[in-house]
């Protein structure tokens, strides 16, 4: 930015003193044809040399305005590519920390699985045991069930036996 401001000098007075060259080129209105073009285009006119106070501002404030949008740009891009890289750490830090609870949920899933394998085949066993166990109480009741009779048909049957007929 500075290099910009220094192609323009201030000059005290009030009115511009002319080079030799601007007044060479004020006498010589046209370049000669046998000219080289190089010195043609050195020889600067009076009025481009001689720049206004309001030009001046205003390439002075296009320069500012071209280094501070590169400035700005710059720390923009810094500033983003920063963070960039902070969302991307941390984002990788969060993926690594899921893969990491995921697989620990896996193994609880996986033994919790096993465990209800587990239950599952001891309660068919159970069911199993159970339904024979109903069986073999139905048997067991149908059984004192004709025990009961029997015992009350052979009490009948004792009493049969002291019953004396009395006449005498």
């Amino acid at each position: 930015m500075a290099a910009n401001l220094r192609k323009y000098k201030f000059e005290a007075s009030s009115s511009p003193k002319p080079s030799a060259a601007s007044v060479k080129s004020l006498s010589d209105p046209a370049p000669s044809a046998h000219a080289p073009a190089s010195q043609a285009t050195k020889a600067p006119k009076a009025s481009s040399s001689i720049m206004d106070p309001e030009t001046i501002k205003a390439d002075i404030l296009a320069s500012l305005r071209q280094d501070f949008s590169a400035i700005i740009k710059g720390e923009m891009r810094e500033a983003l590519r920063d963070n960039f890289e902070s969302l991307k750490t941390q984002i990788e830090d969060v993926k690594t920390e899921i893969k990491n609870k995921t697989a620990a949920l896996r193994a609880e899933v996986d033994q919790v699985k096993a465990n209800v394998r587990s239950v599952e085949d001891h309660m068919s066993t159970m069911s199993d045991e159970m339904i024979q166990a109903q069986g073999q109480v139905s048997d067991l009741q149908a059984e004192v069930k004709r025990l009961k009779e029997k015992c009350e048909d052979m009490e009948g049957r004792m009493r049969r036996g002291n019953i004396s007929v009395g006449g005498e």
